[in-house]
């Protein structure tokens, strides 16, 4: 009897195995989210200079984002670096993008001016106008 019962569920797992998958789709769809923080309190502010920025930069680079401006997000870069997002007139970026924001990988892999937009999580959208690399004023 003991044997006969065994017997049984080693049948129905071999017929188990038999049948086939069922058909898989796997839809793929990439939004990179950049999230926001606030700068931490420096004993003295920290004051940025301004120099002319590149037309495009490779998203991998991206590290992180500050709002410190009404028309502006600051980028920090891998390796320290950061730039000026200048963003289009009229966009708000405290309201906006102050939760946070993503930006929808191009087909190149970079982020350029005059060509893509920050998507806010609340639902608005500003347009990159250019990019300032900024150094510390000493």
């Amino acid at each position: 009897m003991k044997y006969l019962a065994y017997a049984v569920l080693a049948v129905s797992a071999s017929a188990e195995a038999a049948r086939p998958a069922p058909p898989m789709l796997i839809e793929q769809r990439t939004v990179i989210r950049i999230r926001t923080f606030a700068p931490p309190e420096p004993a003295r502010p920290i004051s940025w200079r301004e120099h002319k920025g590149p037309k495009c930069i490779r998203m991998d680079m991206l590290g992180g984002a500050a709002v410190n401006d009404q028309d502006s997000i600051d980028l920090v870069l891998r390796g320290g670096q950061r730039l000026r997002a200048r963003l289009e007139k009229g966009c708000p970026a405290h309201d906006y993008f102050y939760s946070g924001f993503y930006l929808t990988p191009s087909a190149d892999g970079q982020v350029c001016v005059g060509r893509d937009m920050f998507h806010s999580r609340i639902g608005g959208d500003c347009a990159i106008t250019k990019f300032r690399a900024l150094e510390m004023q000493r």
